[in-house]
């Protein structure tokens, strides 16, 4: 079973890339690998916007981590992003609210400096016709990014 988002590939983690093999969401520790600034266009901010991407050992997606992700994590750390490199962290699915009762998918640290050891994140296979559908709905080559 997998969540129709997990179908479409994407760069970044998603609430949905949190889940056991059936599915269930769960937490997940891993280790940072390495912390950068991106700028992240959308559909509705082409000329994007400056986030802060984590990329962990075990996993191919990057988490764009917020604010309130980045404080919890600073709260644990330290405010210095390279001392953050080689650190555990557990980050779990939940909802935030968007507007006016519209909530939405989003990723949480777990605010303690995590006993357990660091794992893996299982990359879920994208389907190829979907994968192949999306490069031509976005006049991309195939082996381009999202």
């Amino acid at each position: 079973m997998s969540h129709w988002r997990t179908m479409i590939e994407k760069d970044y983690l998603g609430a949905w890339d949190l889940a056991d093999a059936a599915g269930k969401p769960r937490d997940f520790t891993l280790e940072i690998e390495r912390v950068e600034s991106k700028i992240l266009k959308t559909k509705e901010d082409p000329k994007g916007k400056r986030k802060v991407a984590i990329t962990f050992a075990g996993a191919r997606k990057s988490f764009v981590a917020n604010s309130t992700n980045c404080q919890l994590i600073e709260a644990m750390y330290g405010g210095e992003t390279t001392a953050w490199k080689g650190k555990k962290i557990t980050l779990y699915g939940t909802t935030t609210s968007v507007g006016p009762k519209r909530n939405v998918p989003c990723i949480r640290v777990r605010p303690m400096i995590p006993k357990a050891a660091a794992e893996t994140l299982a990359e879920k296979p994208v389907d190829a016709a979907m994968r192949e559908a999306q490069d031509e709905a976005f006049a991309r080559e195939a082996d381009e990014g999202p």
